[in-house]
């Protein structure tokens, strides 16, 4: 048997057309068919030609070399050709399992297979097509929701904010840990006075308290000398009074100082204890931060000086190897702001940096 392939236009969407005769039975009638396809075929002569347009039932019948078998299908009439009594059916309603089997079919015919019962029962009974691909909800056309688009925006905003988080504090706590320098402390003035015992005797009494304002002229201090008479100490300019030197009850010689003064109009500094270890750090110029506990708390200023201690005693170096004395120095510095002289003596902490550009 000679089997002839006809290949047609693309563009009018059909399928491989086989000329290898199989039997069709449409109602009464039993034809040859061939001219057929997995889209259909065309089937004569026939003694009922149907209207185009019907749907007819009918049966494919393939024979092969010890067995036949036959497909049912339906099919809708699109050509009547009254001279050779034939018609054009497209088939539908194909199933995926006939659809299958007539496209093995035709490959066989195409390639020679020899075609087996047992190949046939395996095409029908195998799953041949898998399931739909999902489609993106916004595939027809409809309007995409931004939701989700904002969501991993802000999940990554966030993300972001928390690992440049951790990056800052990560990086100050190795500047802080290098190059600041906290030590305590009291406000104090440059321009702080101390008055002075004028004669030797013992402390009366002290008439005014740390950061009491004082005229001038006010009494500020007696003291009973050892010929028993009594000496006031006074202010001698507007003043706020400063820190208690010599208590009262205390003997004190001629010059020693008793009670500081600083003037209304004096400047306001600190004064901070730190090892002397880490004032070999401190350079005068240095910035520093400040707090002072009171009102607006911190405070920007310099480091003006850095006080290195001396001793009197010979032995002083053997005491600091043997950890009887401890080393410190006092820094002394100004603000950028001018504070009142009424803060004088409060309590402070400073935080001084050591982190210099170009110096």
């Amino acid at each position: 048997m000679t089997v002839r392939i006809l290949h047609e236009a693309s563009s009018q969407r059909q399928h491989i057309r086989l000329h290898v005769p199989i039997t069709v039975r449409i109602g009464a009638d039993v034809c040859e068919a061939a001219d057929w396809s997995v889209a259909g075929l065309r089937a004569g002569p026939l003694t009922a030609l149907p209207a185009v347009a019907d749907i007819v039932p009918l049966t494919l019948v393939f024979r092969f070399e010890g067995f036949a078998f036959e497909v049912d299908l339906k099919g809708e009439v699109r050509q009547i050709n009254a001279d050779t009594q034939s018609a054009g059916i497209a088939f539908v309603e194909l199933n995926p399992n006939t659809l299958s089997l007539l496209q093995y079919l035709i490959g066989a015919q195409l390639s020679g297979e020899v075609v087996t019962a047992g190949d046939v029962l395996a095409v029908v009974k195998r799953e041949n097509f898998t399931g739909a691909r999902l489609q993106a909800k916004g595939d027809s056309g409809a309007k995409k929701s931004i939701l989700p688009t904002v969501q991993r925006l802000v999940l990554l905003c966030v993300l972001w904010s928390i690992g440049l988080g951790l990056v800052g504090y990560i990086a100050y706590s190795a500047y802080a840990r290098a190059f600041v320098i906290r030590a305590d402390g009291v406000l104090a003035s440059p321009d702080a006075q101390m008055l002075r015992a004028p004669k030797a005797g013992t402390v009366i009494s002290v008439d005014a308290k740390p950061g009491q304002r004082v005229a001038p002229n006010q009494n500020l201090a007696s003291v009973e000398g050892i010929d028993g008479a009594v000496v006031n100490v006074a202010s001698n300019c507007d003043c706020v009074m400063g820190e208690t030197v010599a208590a009262p009850g205390a003997f004190i010689a001629r010059g020693a100082p008793i009670v500081q003064i600083v003037p209304m109009s004096g400047r306001m500094g600190g004064e901070f204890i730190i090892p002397l270890e880490a004032a070999r750090r401190i350079r005068p110029g240095d910035s520093i931060v400040a707090d002072v506990f009171d009102g607006e708390r911190y405070y920007s200023g310099r480091v003006e000086r850095v006080v290195l201690p001396t001793f009197g005693e010979t032995n002083a170096y053997a005491k600091v190897t043997q950890g009887v004395i401890q080393l410190s120095a006092v820094v002394r510095v100004r603000f950028d702001k001018t504070l009142p002289a009424s803060r004088v003596g409060q309590p402070a902490s400073v935080r001084i940096s050591t982190l210099r550009f170009f110096k």
